[in-house]
């Protein structure tokens, strides 16, 4: 972690830690750079019922930035249908972010950008034809605000595998200023919820 993040972390857990949090000064079991714990691996994840969700409030660090990557592994109890996985902004101004699942073209996977000027997507149709309900998968989104090109600028990769998306619109160089915003895994964090049902980890 600390030689591929511009930002060094103070300190990291894995969910299932039983809450033993060792802060800075402490056995140091998740401090970096010891990481003394880094083979272990959790058995752990947050389960959503379409009605919960997490917040993470207030979180400033997506601002403006013009690179980023969200990786998470999925178990969605069902698939094509409308479900937000992970959402930051608000609709007034549009200035958000989010991922989620659409019923349109078979079920579409979207990772969606609106600044209040330019608002486009990378969309994979049919997603549900390379992943199945009920079984763990990896996705991972991977923008670039400065792409050349739509395909630079928004990659989605399941499985480690590049799904080489579909695009629409006019993709944002960076994520929007939402400073007063809460970052949402499991719902939308603005309007109707469409709360995701299944598995985040």
């Amino acid at each position: 972690l600390k030689t591929v993040l511009s930002v060094t972390p103070v300190a990291w857990w894995r969910m299932g830690d039983s809450g033993t949090f060792y802060p800075s000064g402490a056995s140091g079991n998740w401090e970096i750079p010891n990481q003394m714990k880094i083979t272990n691996f959790s058995n752990y994840s947050f389960a959503f019922d379409g009605a919960s969700y997490v917040d993470i409030e207030e979180q400033t660090i997506f601002d403006g930035l013009e690179v980023v990557t969200f990786s998470m592994w999925l178990n969605q109890a069902s698939l094509d249908t409308y479900d937000v996985i992970l959402s930051k902004g608000d609709a007034s101004p549009n200035k958000y972010f989010w991922i989620y699942t659409w019923v349109t073209g078979s079920g579409t996977l979207y990772f969606g950008i609106d600044d209040d000027t330019n608002v486009g997507d990378g969309h994979i149709t049919n997603y549900s034809s390379l992943v199945n309900a009920g079984e763990w998968f990896h996705l991972a989104v991977v923008y670039n605000g400065a792409g050349a090109t739509d395909a630079d600028k928004i990659k989605i990769f399941i499985n480690g595998t590049d799904t080489s998306c579909s695009h629409w619109g006019t993709i944002p160089t960076t994520l929007p200023t939402t400073v007063s915003k809460t970052l949402r895994i499991g719902g939308s964090s603005w309007g109707t919820l469409y709360g995701d049902n299944g598995n985040i980890d």
